[in-house]
Parts: structure tokens; C-alpha cells; sequence
């Protein structure tokens, strides 16, 4: 039986029964994520530069062979 022109029925594209993947909330799901990475580790981070900033005049010294120059 003959089925009649083909070209009413397009079979490009996406099919009914494939997979759907939702990108943008998979990014914003990697985004979030990435944030809380962050903030989770916003302490240690502060607690690392306090204690770099504290040792500056001996890595200055080190470096120049000199104290660093007092403010005025």
C-alpha cells in the first residue's frame, strides 16, 4: 500500500523519544557549585593572605637585603 509523498513527514531533527538534556540548567547547576567551592574556602584563603601580609618585612628584607622604608 503505498504510503504517498514522504516529504510531508520531515525526519530531520529531534525525535520524541530522544533524550533531552537541559544545558542551561546543567550550567547553572556547575555555576552554583563552583560558588559554593568558593565561599567554602573564602576562610582559609583569608587566613593564608593575613599570615602572608604579616611575614611582607622579612620577604622584603630578603629580597632587597634592606628594611622596608617607614611610613612617614
Amino acid at each position: 500500500m503505498p504510503r504517498g509523498d514522504r516529504r510531508k513527514n520531515s525526519r530531520s531533527g529531534r525525535r520524541a523519544k530522544d533524550p533531552h538534556t537541559n544545558w542551561r540548567r546543567l550550567a547553572w547547576l556547575f555555576g552554583a557549585y563552583a560558588i559554593y567551592l568558593s565561599v567554602r574556602s573564602l576562610p582559609d584563603a583569608v587566613k593564608s593572605l593575613s599570615a602572608a601580609l604579616k611575614t611582607l618585612p622579612s620577604t622584603v628584607r630578603k629580597w632587597f637585603g634592606k628594611e622596608p622604608v617607614a611610613p612617614a
